[in-house]
């Protein structure tokens, strides 16, 4: 494999006007390069061209005028500009054979996302949501804008760039991410990325092998469309995970009505819990409530889990709700393997108090 790296550093500053301007002579330049290498006996086919930003667009002018280019990944395209373009002047599934494409500060027209939200590729991934990243709070656009501001009025510049584009270089550590990550990085279709959030989109269709990867490894032969996932909440690598929906059954027979708390799960192994629910569910009797969530590792094994709860007070203080609760049973479902497991409190009382933790078994 022969990698070619393009600085283009010195035309791509501000005004960003100038910067935009600029991508079609780089594009110009590249692609009279990768044409002569062509000339010499290279398959255009087996080229795969990676932007991010402006980049991803630049990446577009060089496919639209040479036939046949294997490969784009787009990294967080820009967006501002871009969003009234017609196709030809921005990245597009037309561009080369396969276009993928991260979405990771993305934003609707009328906000001041850097990236853009709308689907370019022949599969595009928003991780999160493709807008606020976990590691980077969830701000995005004006408020970043002004957080920036303050750090460079205080002469902080490079901690300005640093909150500046952080959901914007988001992109660029997960695809870098994805090409030596111990997880498949699986991405899932789905309406929105609340429905995937809620646990409502666990498949990629008749098969676990049609789910699609991230990142480098992303395949034309998988699933395409618009994919979902979750990354770790870790600065550092590994931004990638493993997928499972876990489902609480709350008891039908208890006296308690409803509850509200925070809500984790840890799996067998695991060291660190996952949040599952915050202060703001309600818990009914009865009710069935279902989450995806993210964890580093997958366990070798699952044969227990551990739930805990914390009961939220709230501007009610927590009058009329439950200081314990009961699940009668979870339900956890490897998203990767497309199994389920379901487990039972241990306890002859299965109540969680507020501020405790029960364990549950495979059942």
């Amino acid at each position: 494999m022969n990698v070619i790296t393009v600085d283009w550093s010195g035309g791509n500053q501000f005004p960003y006007g100038q910067a935009v301007a600029n991508t079609v002579i780089v594009a110009a330049v590249i692609r009279q390069l990768l044409q002569a290498i062509i000339n010499v006996g290279a398959q255009p086919q087996q080229m795969h061209l990676i932007g991010h930003s402006l980049g991803a667009h630049i990446s577009s002018y060089v496919g639209r005028d040479l036939p046949n280019l294997g490969r784009i990944s787009g990294l967080d395209p820009a967006g501002p500009d871009f969003y009234v373009s017609l196709i030809p002047d921005r990245l597009d599934h037309s561009d080369a054979l396969f276009v993928d494409v991260i979405h990771t500060d993305g934003a609707p027209r009328v906000h001041s996302g850097f990236g853009h939200l709308e689907p370019l590729g022949h599969v595009d991934f928003y991780p999160n949501g493709g807008s606020a990243q976990p590691t980077c709070g969830s701000n995005t656009g004006a408020v970043l804008l002004q957080s920036a501001w303050s750090l460079i009025s205080t002469f902080n510049v490079a901690n300005a760039a640093d909150t500046f584009a952080c959901n914007h270089m988001s992109a660029v550590y997960y695809y870098t991410d994805s090409i030596n990550t111990p997880s498949p990085a699986f991405a899932y279709p789905c309406s929105d990325y609340k429905s995937f959030e809620q646990g409502l989109c666990t498949s990629c269709g008749s098969s676990p092998n049609q789910c699609q990867r991230i990142g480098y490894h992303a395949s034309p032969s998988k699933a395409l469309g618009t994919l979902y996932l979750m990354t770790l909440h870790g600065v550092k690598p590994p931004h990638l995970g493993f997928h499972f929906r876990v489902t609480l059954e709350s008891d039908m027979n208890d006296n308690e009505q409803q509850t509200r708390g925070i809500i984790k799960v840890k799996f067998d192994e695991q060291e660190e819990d996952a949040s599952l629910f915050d202060q703001n569910t309600l818990l009914k009797r009865g009710s069935i409530n279902s989450k995806t969530i993210l964890i580093a590792n997958k366990p070798k094994t699952l044969k227990k889990i551990n739930i805990s709860f914390k009961k939220s007070l709230g501007f009610s203080l927590g009058i009329g709700l439950a200081d314990q609760w009961n699940f009668r049973s979870v339900i956890v479902l490897d998203m990767q393997s497309n199994s389920s497991y379901k487990f039972c409190p241990t306890s002859n009382s299965p109540m969680i108090k507020s501020g405790s933790n029960l364990t549950y078994k495979l059942c």
